[in-house]
């Protein structure tokens, strides 16, 4: 997907900004007929600004991550975000940096929906879990009051990370 979008974005030949405005006019490029007002720029900023991105305004969308399409979400200042595995194809460094943005968005007041297939990426700021196997609810309820999500996750949990090392993030 993210080919597709920077095929659409003008072959990545857009600035951070503009791929911010575009969100302005549910497109994926700016057209002739879209008038941005200063407004606009400055929401856009703010965006930016507002996932510690300003330095990528300038910058060419092909030199970059798609995570510039947070801040393009967030322009408009949406009540609800959905995301559709935030973190595929992220390094580390980037993964944790995405987890964080996403805990920043949700105690701001945003509803945050996230799609998952690694509940380690469940932050805490996620009120309610709901746990799919071949397309019928294993789960449905509160992330961490319920005995049958902890009993999943202490089942999947152990053998995953012994076999890639990890830690149980997020956790008390």
């Amino acid at each position: 997907m993210e080919k597709e979008i920077i095929d659409n974005l003008k072959h990545g030949r857009i600035s951070g900004r503009d791929v911010v405005l575009t969100g302005f006019f549910s497109s994926m490029q700016l057209f002739g007929h879209h008038h941005v007002k200063e407004e606009m720029k400055e929401k856009a900023d703010q965006a930016l600004a507002a996932i510690e991105a300003s330095y990528l305004a300038s910058r060419m969308f092909s030199r970059m991550s798609a995570g510039v399409l947070i801040a393009r979400a967030l322009v408009t200042s949406p009540e609800m975000l959905v995301l559709d595995e935030p973190t595929t194809a992220l390094d580390v460094v980037a993964r944790e940096t995405c987890l964080q943005l996403i805990r920043q968005i949700a105690r701001q007041g945003t509803t945050v929906i996230i799609v998952t297939h690694h509940t380690e990426e469940i932050v805490p700021e996620i009120n309610n879990v709901i746990l799919l196997k071949e397309g019928r609810v294993l789960f449905n309820g509160p992330q961490r009051k319920s005995a049958y999500f902890r009993k999943f996750e202490q089942s999947i949990w152990p053998s995953a990370a012994a076999q890639y090392q990890w830690k149980l993030p997020y956790r008390a």
